[in-house]
Protein backbone atom coordinates (compact mmCIF):
# COMPACT_ATOMS: atom_id res chain seq x y z
CA UNK A 1 0.00 0.00 0.00
CA UNK A 2 2.84 2.37 0.87
CA UNK A 3 4.51 1.65 -2.47
CA UNK A 4 1.28 2.46 -4.35
CA UNK A 5 0.91 5.71 -2.45
CA UNK A 6 4.50 6.65 -3.29
CA UNK A 7 3.82 6.01 -6.99
CA UNK A 8 0.64 8.12 -6.86
CA UNK A 9 2.50 10.98 -5.15
CA UNK A 10 5.32 10.74 -7.71
CA UNK A 11 2.86 10.87 -10.64
CA UNK A 12 1.00 13.78 -9.03
CA UNK A 13 4.24 15.70 -8.43
CA UNK A 14 5.46 15.08 -12.00
CA UNK A 15 2.13 16.22 -13.46
CA UNK A 16 2.04 19.40 -11.39
CA UNK A 17 5.67 20.14 -12.30
CA UNK A 18 4.90 19.70 -16.02
CA UNK A 19 1.82 21.92 -15.92
CA UNK A 20 3.51 24.67 -13.92
CA UNK A 21 6.57 24.60 -16.18
CA UNK A 22 4.44 24.73 -19.33
CA UNK A 23 2.43 27.64 -17.90
CA UNK A 24 5.60 29.51 -16.93
CA UNK A 25 7.13 28.97 -20.36
CA UNK A 26 3.94 30.19 -22.03
CA UNK A 27 3.96 33.37 -19.98
CA UNK A 28 7.67 33.96 -20.52
CA UNK A 29 7.48 33.24 -24.25
CA UNK A 30 4.55 35.59 -24.86
CA UNK A 31 6.61 38.82 -24.79
CA UNK A 32 9.09 37.30 -27.24
CA UNK A 33 6.34 36.28 -29.63
CA UNK A 34 4.68 39.68 -29.44
CA UNK A 35 7.96 41.55 -29.87
CA UNK A 36 9.41 39.29 -32.56
CA UNK A 37 9.62 41.06 -35.91
CA UNK A 38 8.01 39.64 -39.01
CA UNK A 39 10.07 36.82 -40.44
CA UNK A 40 10.50 38.49 -43.82
CA UNK A 41 12.03 41.57 -42.15
CA UNK A 42 14.30 39.85 -39.63
CA UNK A 43 18.00 39.62 -40.38
CA UNK A 44 20.31 36.81 -39.38
CA UNK A 45 22.98 37.51 -36.80
CA UNK A 46 26.18 36.66 -38.64
CA UNK A 47 28.73 36.80 -35.79
CA UNK A 48 28.84 35.77 -32.15
CA UNK A 49 26.89 38.09 -29.87
CA UNK A 50 29.04 40.24 -27.52
CA UNK A 51 27.45 38.58 -24.49
CA UNK A 52 29.46 35.44 -25.31
CA UNK A 53 33.19 34.86 -25.69
CA UNK A 54 35.12 32.45 -27.91
CA UNK A 55 38.64 32.03 -26.56
CA UNK A 56 39.41 28.87 -28.55
CA UNK A 57 38.30 30.33 -31.88
CA UNK A 58 35.84 27.57 -32.79
CA UNK A 59 33.07 30.11 -33.61
CA UNK A 60 30.99 28.82 -30.68
CA UNK A 61 30.21 30.37 -27.31
CA UNK A 62 32.51 29.04 -24.60
CA UNK A 63 31.26 27.51 -21.37
CA UNK A 64 31.40 30.21 -18.67
CA UNK A 65 34.66 29.96 -16.75
CA UNK A 66 33.03 30.72 -13.38
CA UNK A 67 31.19 27.65 -12.01
CA UNK A 68 28.44 29.87 -10.57
CA UNK A 69 27.54 30.93 -14.11
CA UNK A 70 27.12 27.31 -15.23
CA UNK A 71 23.74 25.63 -14.81
CA UNK A 72 22.59 22.06 -14.14
CA UNK A 73 18.78 22.34 -14.34
CA UNK A 74 16.76 19.77 -12.34
CA UNK A 75 14.27 19.78 -15.24
CA UNK A 76 15.38 20.08 -18.86
CA UNK A 77 13.20 21.78 -21.50
CA UNK A 78 13.60 20.54 -25.07
CA UNK A 79 12.23 21.92 -28.35
CA UNK A 80 12.39 20.76 -31.97
CA UNK A 81 12.44 22.53 -35.33
CA UNK A 82 9.11 24.40 -35.64
CA UNK A 83 7.42 22.96 -38.72
CA UNK A 84 3.69 23.08 -38.05
CA UNK A 85 3.54 19.47 -36.84
CA UNK A 86 5.29 19.83 -33.49
CA UNK A 87 2.62 17.93 -31.53
CA UNK A 88 2.62 15.05 -34.03
CA UNK A 89 6.39 14.86 -33.86
CA UNK A 90 6.25 14.99 -30.06
CA UNK A 91 4.05 11.88 -30.14
CA UNK A 92 6.39 10.07 -32.52
CA UNK A 93 9.41 11.12 -30.45
CA UNK A 94 7.89 10.02 -27.14
CA UNK A 95 10.15 6.94 -26.91
CA UNK A 96 13.19 9.17 -27.35
CA UNK A 97 12.01 11.68 -24.74
CA UNK A 98 11.41 8.78 -22.34
CA UNK A 99 14.94 7.56 -23.07
CA UNK A 100 16.34 10.99 -22.21
CA UNK A 101 14.41 11.09 -18.93
CA UNK A 102 15.77 7.70 -17.95
CA UNK A 103 19.29 8.35 -19.19
CA UNK A 104 19.62 11.82 -17.62
CA UNK A 105 17.72 10.87 -14.46
CA UNK A 106 15.54 13.96 -14.44
CA UNK A 107 12.32 15.27 -16.00
CA UNK A 108 12.61 16.28 -19.67
CA UNK A 109 9.73 18.40 -20.93
CA UNK A 110 8.98 18.96 -24.59
CA UNK A 111 7.86 22.51 -25.32
CA UNK A 112 6.76 23.37 -28.89
CA UNK A 113 7.79 26.78 -30.23
CA UNK A 114 5.79 28.63 -32.88
CA UNK A 115 8.70 29.86 -34.99
CA UNK A 116 12.47 29.63 -35.37
CA UNK A 117 12.73 33.20 -34.12
CA UNK A 118 10.85 32.34 -30.91
CA UNK A 119 12.97 29.21 -30.46
CA UNK A 120 16.22 31.18 -30.77
CA UNK A 121 15.00 33.83 -28.31
CA UNK A 122 13.86 31.14 -25.86
CA UNK A 123 17.33 29.60 -25.78
CA UNK A 124 19.00 33.01 -25.59
CA UNK A 125 16.92 33.83 -22.50
CA UNK A 126 17.41 30.45 -20.83
CA UNK A 127 13.86 29.13 -21.23
CA UNK A 128 14.92 26.01 -23.18
CA UNK A 129 18.07 23.95 -22.72
CA UNK A 130 18.11 21.56 -25.70
CA UNK A 131 16.78 22.47 -29.15
CA UNK A 132 17.00 21.35 -32.74
CA UNK A 133 17.33 24.08 -35.36
CA UNK A 134 16.99 23.92 -39.12
CA UNK A 135 20.20 24.54 -41.04
CA UNK A 136 19.62 28.23 -41.68
CA UNK A 137 18.33 29.00 -38.18
CA UNK A 138 21.24 27.07 -36.69
CA UNK A 139 23.82 29.72 -37.53
CA UNK A 140 21.54 32.41 -36.14
CA UNK A 141 21.00 30.33 -32.98
CA UNK A 142 24.75 29.79 -32.52
CA UNK A 143 25.50 33.50 -32.83
CA UNK A 144 22.53 35.01 -31.03
CA UNK A 145 21.60 32.36 -28.45
CA UNK A 146 24.95 30.69 -27.79
CA UNK A 147 23.55 27.36 -28.99
CA UNK A 148 26.14 24.59 -29.27
CA UNK A 149 25.49 22.05 -32.09
CA UNK A 150 26.37 18.52 -31.06
CA UNK A 151 24.21 16.00 -32.94
CA UNK A 152 22.36 15.39 -36.18
CA UNK A 153 20.51 12.35 -37.44
CA UNK A 154 22.23 9.76 -39.59
CA UNK A 155 23.13 6.11 -40.09
CA UNK A 156 26.23 4.02 -39.61
CA UNK A 157 27.36 5.42 -42.97
CA UNK A 158 27.30 9.02 -41.75
CA UNK A 159 25.10 12.09 -41.37
CA UNK A 160 21.82 12.31 -43.27
CA UNK A 161 22.00 15.36 -45.52
CA UNK A 162 19.63 17.18 -47.83
CA UNK A 163 19.89 19.17 -51.07
CA UNK A 164 18.40 22.55 -51.81
CA UNK A 165 16.06 22.14 -54.80
CA UNK A 166 13.72 24.39 -56.75
CA UNK A 167 10.41 22.79 -57.66
CA UNK A 168 7.68 23.73 -60.15
CA UNK A 169 4.50 21.94 -61.11
CA UNK A 170 4.89 19.10 -63.55
CA UNK A 171 2.85 21.03 -66.15
CA UNK A 172 4.71 24.32 -65.62
CA UNK A 173 6.33 26.14 -68.57
CA UNK A 174 9.29 26.96 -66.28
CA UNK A 175 12.38 24.85 -67.00
CA UNK A 176 15.34 26.98 -65.82
CA UNK A 177 16.01 29.59 -63.16
CA UNK A 178 15.98 32.28 -65.86
CA UNK A 179 12.36 31.34 -66.55
CA UNK A 180 11.47 32.54 -63.04
CA UNK A 181 11.56 36.20 -64.13
CA UNK A 182 8.20 37.80 -63.54
CA UNK A 183 6.81 34.83 -61.60
CA UNK A 184 5.58 34.23 -58.05
CA UNK A 185 8.10 32.28 -56.00
CA UNK A 186 7.54 30.99 -52.47
CA UNK A 187 10.43 31.32 -50.02
CA UNK A 188 10.11 29.78 -46.57
CA UNK A 189 11.31 32.44 -44.09
CA UNK A 190 14.30 34.67 -43.38
CA UNK A 191 16.20 31.93 -41.51
CA UNK A 192 15.71 29.06 -43.95
CA UNK A 193 18.90 28.08 -45.75
CA UNK A 194 17.38 25.89 -48.48
CA UNK A 195 14.16 27.88 -48.52
CA UNK A 196 15.59 31.42 -48.73
CA UNK A 197 19.26 32.09 -48.01
CA UNK A 198 20.63 29.77 -50.67
CA UNK A 199 18.49 31.50 -53.29
CA UNK A 200 19.80 34.92 -52.24
CA UNK A 201 23.38 33.66 -52.43
CA UNK A 202 23.34 31.35 -55.45
CA UNK A 203 20.73 32.63 -57.88
CA UNK A 204 22.50 35.88 -58.92
CA UNK A 205 25.32 33.84 -60.46
CA UNK A 206 22.64 32.07 -62.50
CA UNK A 207 21.30 35.37 -63.80
CA UNK A 208 18.30 35.73 -61.51
CA UNK A 209 17.97 38.08 -58.52
CA UNK A 210 15.31 37.15 -55.96
CA UNK A 211 13.06 40.05 -55.04
CA UNK A 212 13.93 41.91 -58.24
CA UNK A 213 13.47 39.45 -61.07
CA UNK A 214 10.62 37.70 -59.29
CA UNK A 215 8.36 38.49 -56.35
CA UNK A 216 9.08 36.68 -53.08
CA UNK A 217 6.16 35.31 -51.05
CA UNK A 218 7.05 33.94 -47.61
CA UNK A 219 5.06 30.77 -46.97
CA UNK A 220 6.39 30.17 -43.46
CA UNK A 221 7.08 26.44 -43.89
CA UNK A 222 8.74 24.19 -46.47
CA UNK A 223 5.58 22.10 -46.66
CA UNK A 224 3.46 25.20 -47.26
CA UNK A 225 5.71 26.12 -50.18
CA UNK A 226 5.32 22.61 -51.57
CA UNK A 227 1.54 22.56 -51.16
CA UNK A 228 1.34 26.07 -52.62
CA UNK A 229 3.24 25.07 -55.76
CA UNK A 230 1.06 21.99 -56.19
CA UNK A 231 -2.10 24.09 -55.81
CA UNK A 232 -0.85 26.71 -58.27
CA UNK A 233 -0.63 29.48 -55.66
CA UNK A 234 3.08 29.83 -56.44
CA UNK A 235 4.96 29.22 -59.67
CA UNK A 236 8.04 27.78 -57.96
CA UNK A 237 9.71 27.32 -54.61
CA UNK A 238 13.22 26.64 -53.26
CA UNK A 239 12.92 23.94 -50.60
CA UNK A 240 14.86 21.26 -48.75
CA UNK A 241 14.71 17.92 -50.55
CA UNK A 242 14.16 16.13 -47.22
CA UNK A 243 10.80 17.82 -46.66
CA UNK A 244 9.53 16.78 -50.09
CA UNK A 245 10.73 13.22 -49.45
CA UNK A 246 8.91 13.16 -46.12
CA UNK A 247 5.64 14.41 -47.62
CA UNK A 248 5.88 11.79 -50.36
CA UNK A 249 6.48 9.09 -47.72
CA UNK A 250 3.33 10.28 -45.93
CA UNK A 251 1.38 10.14 -49.23
CA UNK A 252 0.56 13.84 -49.00
CA UNK A 253 2.12 14.61 -52.39
CA UNK A 254 3.74 12.68 -55.22
CA UNK A 255 7.03 13.19 -57.00
CA UNK A 256 4.94 13.19 -60.18
CA UNK A 257 3.33 16.45 -59.05
CA UNK A 258 6.58 18.36 -59.57
CA UNK A 259 9.68 18.91 -61.64
CA UNK A 260 13.01 19.88 -60.13
CA UNK A 261 14.64 22.68 -62.15
CA UNK A 262 17.63 23.32 -59.87
CA UNK A 263 19.62 21.39 -57.30
CA UNK A 264 22.54 22.51 -55.16
CA UNK A 265 24.67 21.41 -52.26
CA UNK A 266 24.29 18.90 -49.49
CA UNK A 267 24.18 19.71 -45.79
CA UNK A 268 22.53 18.42 -42.60
CA UNK A 269 18.91 19.57 -42.58
CA UNK A 270 18.86 20.18 -38.82
CA UNK A 271 21.01 19.76 -35.75
CA UNK A 272 20.43 19.43 -32.03
CA UNK A 273 22.06 21.98 -29.77
CA UNK A 274 22.34 22.61 -26.06
CA UNK A 275 22.76 25.85 -24.16
CA UNK A 276 26.35 27.03 -23.87
CA UNK A 277 26.14 27.54 -20.10
CA UNK A 278 25.23 23.98 -19.12
CA UNK A 279 27.85 22.36 -16.90
CA UNK A 280 30.51 20.35 -18.78
CA UNK A 281 29.38 17.20 -17.00
CA UNK A 282 25.76 17.66 -18.10
CA UNK A 283 26.85 18.36 -21.68
CA UNK A 284 28.76 15.08 -21.73
CA UNK A 285 25.74 13.23 -20.33
CA UNK A 286 23.44 14.71 -22.98
CA UNK A 287 25.84 13.78 -25.77
CA UNK A 288 26.16 10.22 -24.49
CA UNK A 289 22.38 9.82 -24.18
CA UNK A 290 21.89 11.03 -27.77
CA UNK A 291 24.72 9.02 -29.35
CA UNK A 292 23.77 5.74 -27.65
CA UNK A 293 20.12 5.87 -28.69
CA UNK A 294 18.83 3.84 -31.66
CA UNK A 295 15.64 4.96 -33.34
CA UNK A 296 12.59 2.68 -33.22
CA UNK A 297 10.89 1.93 -36.53
CA UNK A 298 8.43 4.84 -36.31
CA UNK A 299 11.25 7.35 -35.85
CA UNK A 300 13.17 5.80 -38.73
CA UNK A 301 10.14 6.32 -40.95
CA UNK A 302 9.73 10.02 -40.18
CA UNK A 303 13.50 10.54 -40.46
CA UNK A 304 13.78 8.77 -43.83
CA UNK A 305 15.90 5.84 -42.71
CA UNK A 306 18.10 7.59 -40.17
CA UNK A 307 18.48 5.37 -37.11
CA UNK A 308 20.74 7.31 -34.74
CA UNK A 309 22.19 10.66 -33.72
CA UNK A 310 25.79 11.30 -34.72
CA UNK A 311 28.28 13.96 -33.57
CA UNK A 312 28.36 17.07 -35.73
CA UNK A 313 31.31 19.39 -36.18
CA UNK A 314 30.08 22.93 -36.70
CA UNK A 315 33.13 24.03 -38.64
CA UNK A 316 33.55 20.99 -40.90
CA UNK A 317 29.98 19.94 -41.65
CA UNK A 318 28.51 23.42 -42.01
CA UNK A 319 31.31 25.18 -43.87
CA UNK A 320 29.38 25.22 -47.16
CA UNK A 321 26.20 26.17 -45.31
CA UNK A 322 27.89 29.16 -43.70
CA UNK A 323 28.94 30.38 -47.13
CA UNK A 324 25.38 30.04 -48.40
CA UNK A 325 23.93 31.86 -45.42
CA UNK A 326 26.15 34.91 -45.83
CA UNK A 327 25.47 36.11 -49.39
Amino acid sequence: MKQIMKQIIHIYHSTITYLLTALLLSLLSLPMLLAAPATNEKKLQESLDPRYYDLDGDLLADTPLLPQLQIDPPTLIISIVPNGDEHAYAHQLTPFFNHLRSCLQRPVIFYPMQSSCAEVEAMRNGFIHIASFSAGALIHAVNRAGAIPFASKGTEEGLLKTDMIVIVRQDSPIYTLQDLKGTRVAHVNFASSAGHLAALSLFPAEGIIPGEDYEIFFSGKHRQSIFGVKAGDYDAAPIAQEVLDRLVALNLVSYDDFRIIYRKGSAPFAAFTYAHNLTPALKEEIQSCFYNYRFPEEMQQIYLGADRYLPINYQEELRALQQICTP
